[in-house]
Formats: C-alpha cells, structure tokens, sequence
C-alpha cells in the first residue's frame, strides 16, 4: 500500500474509534496494521497527536475484550508518545505481562514480543521498572546465547538500547564472555551484504558492552576504594574487554568501517526491496557503530576509500529516498563530506 493510502487509512480509521460514543470493535485496525511501517504509524502520531493518548486509552480498555488487541498494543507501541500514555493509563500492564513472560513455560513465547516492545525505549518517570524486567532481561539474554538468532540477538539490543540499559551489570561475568564470542562468531558466519543485519546487530551490542565497561571503570576511577583492580569492578572481564575493543580500535575498526558505509550504500541503492523500518534499522545501527569507532580509525580509513565516500554521496542524491530515510542518512554522509569532494 502506498505511503499516503496507508497513512489515510490509518487515520480514518483511528478517526472512527476514538470518535465512537461507545466501545466499538478494533479488529478492521489490527488488519491495517498488519501492512503498515512504523514510519508511517510515527507521521500518523506527529500529523494527529491528539488521537494517541485517546487510542492508547480504547485500546487498553478493550485488551480484556480481545486477544488481537494485544497485538494492537505492540504494534502502536512503536509510537514513544503512544507507549507512554498506554503504560500511564495501566500503571500495572507493564509488570503483568513481564510476569507473564517470566513465570510459565510458554510465557517467554507468548508475551516476549509485547514486552520488549514496552521496554524498547526508556520509561516515563512515573512509571517504575519492575523487578520482574531483571528475570526477563535474563532469560533474553541467555535465550539469544543459547540461540543467536537474528530476532533474539536483536530483542537483547533493543532492550539495552532501552529501559533495561542499567541491567547489563546484573549478568554473571562468564554468560558476557560467552555471549561475546557467539557474537564474534555470528559476524564470521555472515556472507553476503543482504544478511548484515546481524552484524549490525552484533556491533552495535559489543559497543554497548563498551561503554557499560567503560562507565564503570569511570566509577571505580572516582570512587575512594582503589584496592582492587577496576576490571574487577566491572561485569565485563578484562579479556572480553579487550577482544571488544578491536572492533573499534585498530585494523579491525578498519573492516568495521568498510562493513558500516557499504550497508548505508546498499540501502540507499533503487534498486532493493527492503521495508522503510528495515531501511532505517541498518542506518541507524550503522549510525550508533561509527560513533563508537575510534576518531583515528575513522580518518585513517576515510583517507584511503575516498571512491567509496564519493559513491555513499552520490547514492543518498540519486537514489529517490524517503524523507525519513534521507534524515537519518544525513549523519554517516556528514562524516565524510569533506572527503567526498576529494
């Protein structure tokens, strides 16, 4: 469906059920949503803000009524403004459904997706973090180690990138060792540049262990008690931190480099079939990645792959790219705009 059908679509819709007089059924919306990319549920939201607290209100109401409006929920909760005035007006929902997921067989199946939806960005301030989120973060956790799946390595991201960013310290040492090396060894497995996805997912998870790494042994510096090491300090062993840091530091930042701005290249070609959501999540990991790469690393490859920089410029102007997808592009070409014009 074109972009300003979906977007029409969407907002008579929504239209009809928080102007309704009574409770009316959600189900022609759950059908909608089954087609339509976050980037035009987020325009809807910025064209229509005052239907989304209303929405998020009729949706909570009728998650009783139906089983799909849970799927509504996660859906919609793409949408920070929407997510918020849900949990808001349901202080309780959020520590429900992650005491679903952790404390049933097949909990983790069933509400896994609706949780990490919720917890993808960080809280309202009125709305604590429920202890349950530490048993839930774990079991991700270990589930994407026991399983490094493309869609469980990226729920462990989406909920460090989020309201569980405070809970990488919570992991036993040895599970942070392991699950670095099945990261390590997933980017190897990676062939061609349509299944970078899962590098992109990998890196941007190794510089999120870094910096945790980096904030702690930042503490430990200010802290009184200098009689231990600082790696001691940190969740993080010193091996891991070192094995880490070669992706940003060194002549394998160089590769890490090469694999970010041939990813924006490939998304930004005409040519390939690739969702808006897709399109944006490989820029914006590419994003957070080079800001991780060390300064030096950056320059000293920018220097060597001018042709290369020239290209990336010379994609994002002919290619017809959406607004959206220009906008986040914006950031990796301005890096190398100097260098383009050489």
């Amino acid at each position: 469906m074109p972009l300003a059908d979906s977007m029409e679509a969407i907002a008579l819709e929504i239209r009809r059920i928080v102007e309704a007089p009574y409770l009316v059924s959600l189900k022609s919306l759950h059908n909608i949503l089954q087609n339509v990319d976050n980037v035009v549920l987020q325009e809807w939201a910025n064209a229509c803000p005052n239907h989304v607290t209303l929405l998020a209100s009729v949706v909570i109401e009728s998650l009783q009524l139906w089983p799909y409006t849970l799927e509504i929920l996660r859906k919609m909760s793409c949408i920070p403004f929407f997510r918020d005035a849900a949990l808001q007006s349901s202080p309780f929902l959020l520590k429900e459904l992650l005491d679903k997921a952790t404390t049933s067989s097949t909990g983790l199946e069933k509400f896994s997706g609706i949780c990490v939806t919720l917890l993808t960005d960080p809280l309202p301030p009125d709305i604590p973090l429920p202890v349950s989120a530490q048993s839930f973060f774990s079991q991700m956790f270990e589930q994407a180690v026991q399983s490094p799946l493309a869609n469980n390595v990226e729920a462990v991201y989406l909920l460090l990138d989020g309201a569980c960013q405070a809970l990488l310290g919570i992991l036993p040492q040895n599970n942070l060792d392991k699950f670095r090396e099945h990261l390590t060894r997933m980017m190897r497995t990676v062939k061609s540049i349509e299944d970078q996805l899962l590098s992109l997912l990998c890196l941007a998870i190794i510089a999120k262990i870094n910096r945790c790494h980096k904030a702690r042994l930042g503490s430990c510096d200010t802290s009184s008690d200098h009689s231990s090491s600082p790696h001691a300090q940190s969740p993080i062993s010193a091996h891991t931190w070192e094995e880490a840091q070669k992706f940003y530091t060194g002549e394998r930042s160089l590769k890490t480099m090469h694999l970010l701005v041939l990813q924006v290249i490939y998304v930004c070609r005409g040519d390939v079939k690739m969702s808006q959501d897709l399109a944006l999540k490989h820029v914006r990991l590419a994003q957070e990645i080079l800001a991780a790469v060390d300064a030096q690393a950056r320059q000293s490859w920018a220097d060597n792959n001018k042709p290369l920089i020239r290209k990336l410029h010379e994609k994002v102007v002919q290619s017809g790219l959406t607004p959206a997808i220009q906008l986040e592009v914006s950031t990796p070409r301005a890096c190398f705009a100097d260098h383009a014009q050489k």
